[in-house]
């Protein structure tokens, strides 16, 4: 039986929420707070990275056990309770840090979901409103421009922000890249199937399956999250 990775978006979050560059964009992950509970926030961050990578100079070469990933998200849970008072933004925060195997599978439904979501705003066999929830979650979650953010990350000068930067010396803007093709596809995903009914999924899930294989022409297989697959109880 072939070895499941472990699930270490919890370290990326954390890495990414400690920095001074990304305190502007904290929003495409669908997390607010004002600037006093930020701060705490971010500064708990930069802790729980100081413990995480335990006076390792590269990301790559910390402790990545179970035991390890579990404490951090367990102190990055204790931070957020600390910390953020937003209901809403604590839920979106479990939703990123949460542990999840089927991540990288429901990653990259969520990647081809936001490729095709105009063409199912325009989708005629859809029903109204679940267009209309399509379209307003352009408004709802800002997206942000991923060579923006690339700069953003690339440039920032502060000693934080280049002790971070340096754990990933080859991927110098490894954390704007996880937001531009992990994070926000997966934020805006999440955002839009709490929205509907079990019914209204089902019938999303039937026309992204089709508009999807249409535009590849091969059969495709996705990953919903568990409770919101179509059939499920």
């Amino acid at each position: 039986m072939a070895k499941i990775r472990p699930d270490i978006v919890v370290d990326e979050v954390v890495m990414l929420l400690s920095t001074d560059w990304f305190t502007p964009y904290w929003h495409v992950l669908g997390i607010s707070a004002p600037e006093k509970q930020r701060k705490c926030f971010q500064s708990g961050c930069r802790e729980i990275v100081k413990r995480m990578v335990d006076g390792a100079s590269d990301y790559y070469h910390i402790n990545f056990s179970e035991k390890r990933i579990e404490r951090t998200r367990n102190d990055a849970r204790k931070l957020a309770t600390n910390c953020i008072v937003h209901q809403a933004s604590s839920f979106n925060l479990e939703e990123l840090i949460g542990s999840n195997p089927c991540r990288e599978e429901f990653n990259r439904t969520a990647w081809l979901f936001q490729s095709l979501i105009d063409t199912l705003v325009g989708d005629a066999k859809l029903d109204a409103e679940i267009r209309r929830i399509l379209e307003n979650s352009r408004h709802e979650l800002t997206q942000v421009d991923s060579g923006e953010l690339a700069s953003a990350c690339s440039r920032a000068d502060s000693v934080w922000d280049k002790f971070v930067r340096g754990l990933t010396p080859e991927l110098p803007t490894s954390l704007s890249d996880f937001v531009s093709t992990d994070l926000a596809a997966n934020v805006r995903l999440n955002h839009i199937l709490k929205r509907l009914t079990q019914s209204q999924k089902d019938s999303l899930f039937s026309r992204f399956r089709a508009v999807a294989e249409s535009v590849s022409g091969v059969d495709v297989d996705f990953t919903w999250p568990a409770s919101d697959f179509p059939g499920s109880t």
